[in-house]
This record gives structure tokens, C-alpha cells and sequence, in this order.
């Protein structure tokens, strides 16, 4: 059954092909934890990511308020911050999830 009253935030897997430390390609997953838009502010967002030709990462510090599945150097569970997070998106992550997320609205994906 579908509810109508939807949350602000939703959980999102984000899956990306990586290459590891000894040089083996593979794909790596984790999820973020992201905004939930409206058609309306969907759209205004849009339009403002075309009119600034905003990059991926800026756009994915818009979107994402959390994540899990992300691993710290000591291998434990990395705490969600802003010099975190800036560690992943200088890894190119961005990308992954901005493409996840406009996958998430269909309407999105046809005017793209």
C-alpha cells in the first residue's frame, strides 16, 4: 500500500565501479540518505543546475543529509561531516549519486 504522506528523507543505494588498492576493478556500494523533492522543487532544481551549470558534487551537497556503508581509515563506520563527505566527493563519488538519484524520478529522467 502507498502512503500519501511521504517523508522529507529517504534511504538510496548508490553503486559505483571502483578499482581497489592492489588494482582489481569491482563494483562498491553504500547509501546515502537524501531529500525528498517535490515535482515543483524538483524542477526549480533543475533549472538552477543547468542555468549554473552546477557540477555533480555540488549538486550531491544538495541532496544528501547522511549515508551508511562508508568505512573510516580504522575500518569502522565513518561519521556523516562535512570533511568526510568532502573526502568522498574529491573521490569522484558524486557523479554515482546524482545519477541514482535523478534515476529515482522518472519524470526527471525524461526531461534530461
Amino acid at each position: 500500500m502507498f502512503k500519501l504522506a511521504q517523508s522529507p528523507e529517504f534511504w538510496m543505494p548508490v553503486e559505483f565501479d571502483w578499482t581497489s588498492e592492489n588494482g582489481s576493478r569491482g563494483k562498491n556500494k553504500f547509501e546515502v540518505r537524501v531529500k525528498r523533492f517535490s515535482d515543483d522543487a524538483l524542477r526549480e532544481l533543475q533549472e538552477r543546475i543547468r542555468i549554473e551549470q552546477m557540477e555533480d558534487c555540488v549538486v550531491a551537497r544538495e541532496l544528501c543529509v547522511g549515508w551508511r556503508g562508508v568505512m573510516d581509515d580504522e575500518g569502522g563506520e565513518a561519521e556523516f561531516n562535512e570533511a568526510n563527505f568532502n573526502r568522498l566527493l574529491n573521490l569522484g563519488i558524486g557523479s554515482a549519486i546524482v545519477v541514482t538519484y535523478f534515476a529515482q524520478y522518472p519524470r526527471a529522467r525524461q526531461k534530461n
